[in-house]
């Protein structure tokens, strides 16, 4: 695998792992929320558990980017285009949305 595609699943993996963190910073937020009264705890549960879902599954399509086997001499263009695919199959897999570029939700 080229450097330059080496270099993107890693950069791919630490994005990744950044939405995590922010989402959980989100739910710690909303705990705030729910302190000062601003937010239901009904609410609250229903936000969490959508989050809590989506952190499982940017972690399990993490792993699946890991464990892929990418073509030895796979290019950026190449590895990105194999992301993509992983996306698509993972997100489908686990019931979340995914929209590929090009499509819309119309």
């Amino acid at each position: 695998m080229s450097r330059s595609a080496r270099h993107f699943l890693d950069l791919l993996d630490v994005e990744l792992e950044d939405i995590c963190a922010d989402l959980r910073e989100m739910e710690e937020l909303m705990r705030t929320r729910i302190a000062a009264s601003d937010l239901t705890e009904y609410v609250f549960q229903e936000n969490s558990a959508l989050l809590e879902f989506e952190i499982a599954c940017i972690s399990r399509l993490r792993i699946a980017i890991r464990n892929h086997a990418f073509e030895p001499d796979a290019d950026i263009d190449a590895a990105s285009a194999e992301v993509i695919q992983l996306c698509a199959h993972e997100t489908r897999r686990m019931q979340m949305p995914f929209l590929n570029s090009g499509e819309t939700t119309d």
